[in-house]
Order: C-alpha cells, then structure tokens, then sequence
C-alpha cells in the first residue's frame, strides 16, 4: 500500500479528520471508501499539481473481522458509491442499503447509542435473482429524508424517498426515473446521485461514453433534461466515473479513461462543480474541457497492457480531492 504525503500532513491525518469532521447534517460517509482506505493500491492528493512524496507502507490497518457485519448476504456494485450514508441528526445513525443473493433489495440502519442494527426490505424481486433489481444506492438530505435509487432488468432507473426522516421502514411509492433528452438506450450501469443544499444531482456515463448529468429541485418529484460534460475533439473513451461531496455546493468529479487508440495510454480526469459551474485542474471555469487540462495520471505509452482502475474519490480536511485508484 502506497500514501502520498503533502505539506507535512498525511493522507490518514487528514482522512481521520474528515471522518471527526463528518459528524453534520449534511455529510455523508461511503462504505466503499472506507474499504478503499483499506485495500487501495495508492492514493494522492492534487494540490494545484500532481507532485507528491510517496512512502510503501508495509502494514496498516485493522483485520476486517474486527468491523460490524450489516448481512451475511449482501453485495454492492463495483461501480457505484454512496452505499451507506451518516446522519447525525435526531439519531447518530448509519444507513446502508444491497442487494441480496435474491436479488431483494434491503436498507439497514445502525444506531451507535443504541448499538443497534434495523433491517427493512424494500424490494422483493419474487425470486428474480441478482440479474434483476440491482445497484441500491442511498442519499440523504439536510432534513433526514432518505433516497434510494436502483435499476431494473431493463436498466430503467428507479427512485425511493422516505416519508418520515430518519425513517426506514415508510416509503412512497416507487418512481421510475425519465429524464428528458437523454438517449433512449442509456443502461445506467454507472450512476451517482449527489445531494446538494440546493438541488440534487444524478450523474452516469451513458452509451456514448459520455459523462451526463440530471439534476432535481423539489426533492426527486421533478428531474432537469440530461445535460453532457463536453470535451473538445477528446480522443478518450471515458470508461468509469466516480463523484464526492460534502452535501454543501461542491461536487469533485473523476472519470477514466483510455485513448481511443489501444496503442496509447489510459489516464485519469479531475474536474469539479461548484456553485453552478464546472472548473477544471486549474479552478478555470469552463464550458467545454480540454482532455490535456484535466488530467491528474496518465499511464506510460509504453506499457500499454497496464490496467488502471478507478475506485473512489473523497475530500480531506482542507477541501483537497483524495482519488484512489
């Protein structure tokens, strides 16, 4: 395992204070980082540049068999985050929701006064199996209001608010997601929602490869038309996407990619949305990116069968992007 050190402070430094600092109504917590945390291969931190020192760590970290267990049978998708979900608002609770070998969809939550766990089913797929309902996916708003976003056999996108905050086991009925002109063929096999002060967002790849985006003001009742994060004459095949926030009015942003000639190198892009806008490596707005002013590691030429894999991305206790990968 691998850390990146920058201005004397390390990556777990600043991860163990961004958990103390997590404990806010509209913070929110991925299991998946966690195990990132855990299991990663290397870390960075992008600080204006992509320098850093660099230190093997031989051993590091607690044995998994000292964590809570949620489920016996249970999994989560590889390209999805936001699997669990902190609030700490009239409970201290985490809230987590999978999928089972049954493909049934289930959310739990986790009291740590209490030291409890409850457990609620929300989907009964009627024995479909995990080719049928798959990929929960969980968010939270500042009033405690749960959401939880899953697909379909056919890939169709659905949703599920909460009626009571901090509430699983009373829920509206199911919505299927259609957000206008996105392409009729999208298979939301990679998508992340986002739940800002004033909006939500969901984000995906669709079949073209490219990053889109949906965003919703009225709590997920209504959606925006899909919306593409454009790249100028890009060469880039975009192959996964990941997406943090705090829950305030910054989303960091991370896509993977590989040239579209097999011949070249993959590489990793950093961009960010911000107050309405999206920025580059650089903090310049744009409107259309440029492949080159947004990319944070690139793979060499001449190693062409190397594999990069993209697995999450967070934020340290100075507001720095935090990728594994």
């Amino acid at each position: 395992m691998y850390y990146f050190k920058c201005r004397n402070s390390t990556i777990f430094d600043s991860l163990k204070t961004m958990t103390q600092n997590i404990k806010s109504k509209t913070a929110y917590m991925s299991f998946k980082t966690i195990l990132t945390i855990a299991f990663t291969f290397m870390f960075f931190v992008l600080n204006g540049t992509t320098q850093a020192h660099v230190k093997d760590l031989k051993s590091v970290g607690n044995n998994s068999e000292t964590y809570k267990s949620i489920t016996f049978d249970g999994s989560w998708g590889r390209f999805e985050t936001s699997n669990a979900v902190f609030f700490d608002g009239k409970y201290g609770r985490t809230y987590s929701t999978w999928t089972n070998s049954f493909g049934d969809i289930f959310i739990s939550s986790y009291d740590y006064a209490a030291g409890k766990f409850e457990y609620h089913k929300l989907i009964d797929s009627n024995g479909a199996g995990i080719n049928g309902l798959n990929n929960p996916i969980i968010s939270i708003d500042s009033l405690g209001y749960l959401f939880v976003f899953y697909t379909d056999t056919s890939t169709n996108l659905h949703l599920l608010k909460s009626t009571c905050p901090e509430n699983i086991f009373n829920w509206n009925s199911s919505q299927k997601l259609t957000f206008t002109n996105s392409y009729s063929s999208d298979r939301f096999r990679n998508y992340l929602p986002v739940q800002l002060l004033d909006k939500m967002f969901v984000f995906w790849l669709n079949n073209n490869g490219e990053p889109a985006y949906s965003t919703s003001s009225d709590s997920g009742n209504n959606w925006s038309e899909t919306k593409i994060i454009q790249f100028s004459k890009s060469d880039i095949d975009f192959k996964d996407l990941v997406v943090f926030s705090t829950g305030k009015d910054r989303v960091h942003i991370v896509l993977s990619g590989q040239s579209k000639n097999l011949q070249q190198s993959k590489s990793l892009h950093y961009l960010t949305y911000f107050n309405g806008n999206f920025y580059n490596l650089k903090g310049v707005k744009q409107e259309i990116f440029s492949a080159d002013e947004t990319t944070v590691y690139l793979t060499s030429k001449t190693k062409i069968s190397d594999n990069l894999l993209l697995y999450d991305i967070a934020e340290d206790a100075f507001g720095k992007p935090v990728i594994a990968y």
